[in-house]
């Protein structure tokens, strides 16, 4: 049962790390962007993730060949695969009543 609690703990590190990572790749698209782009142009790094859609679109545009787009975005979801796969293999671990009292 403990090795259930330690394996889901470091699933959920490791996907909040990855997670971290894609977030820090989207301001560096963003960067690329607004460096090529006129100042009026230019995307805010406010709340970027609620404009992903237009920053994806935006960056295809000025770079076809990019690859960043897709490691940003094969990364975001394996990171928050894991957290969520973490979650379950450490709440496993636990007994059904503590489990229903963390998640209710």
């Amino acid at each position: 049962m403990q090795m259930n609690l330690i394996i889901g703990l470091v699933l959920i590190i490791t996907g909040a790390v990855l997670v971290f990572v894609a977030n820090f790749m989207t301001f560096a698209i963003v960067e690329e962007i607004n460096d090529r782009s006129s100042s009026d142009q230019q995307i805010s790094m406010f709340f970027i993730q609620l404009k992903m859609g237009e920053i994806f679109r935006r960056h295809r545009e000025l770079f076809p060949n990019s690859k960043k787009r897709r490691r940003s975005t094969i990364i975001g979801i394996a990171g928050l695969a894991m957290v969520v796969s973490g979650a379950l293999v450490a709440l496993s671990s636990i007994s059904p009543a503590t489990a229903a009292s963390v998640i209710f």
